[in-house]
């Protein structure tokens, strides 16, 4: 009985295998990074040359640092709206360290930029790739 079960099991299993091979080699080709990422991705970009530029004293931190942050806030409800849960709470984040870094640089407040900055780049580096 063992030995009976093995030899009709044996094409089964080779027929299901082939079939999930199939399945796998006819599926469309998708983007890894959705639409809605690509927006996000962008701006971690674009906020890592802004901070190279803001370390060089390249440009004004203050005006940068608003619009990065509404970008990221934007980028949050988008992402929150997708269903991407983890994309758009770090972008929240972020939205929320540009937000008191740009007050610290309003204020004048060393302590409380570098406090903001520190934020800033944890939060970019435990960014989802992109």
């Amino acid at each position: 009985m063992g030995r009976t079960f093995g030899i009709l099991a044996t094409p089964v299993v080779l027929v299901v295998g082939a079939a999930v091979v199939l399945m796998q080699l006819r599926a469309p080709a998708t983007s890894p990074v959705a639409p809605q990422d690509s927006a996000f991705c962008s701006h971690v970009s674009q906020l890592r040359l802004t901070l190279i530029d803001i370390r060089s004293g390249a440009s004004a931190a203050g005006p940068q640092l608003l619009t990065a942050q509404q970008e990221f806030q934007a980028d949050s409800t988008t992402l929150a709206a997708s269903g991407q849960s983890v994309s758009a709470a770090t972008a929240a984040g972020l939205s929320a360290d540009l937000a008191q870094w740009r007050q610290a640089v309003v204020t004048g407040d060393a302590v409380d930029q570098d406090i903001a900055l520190n934020n800033t780049l944890n939060a970019l580096a435990s960014a989802p790739a992109c």
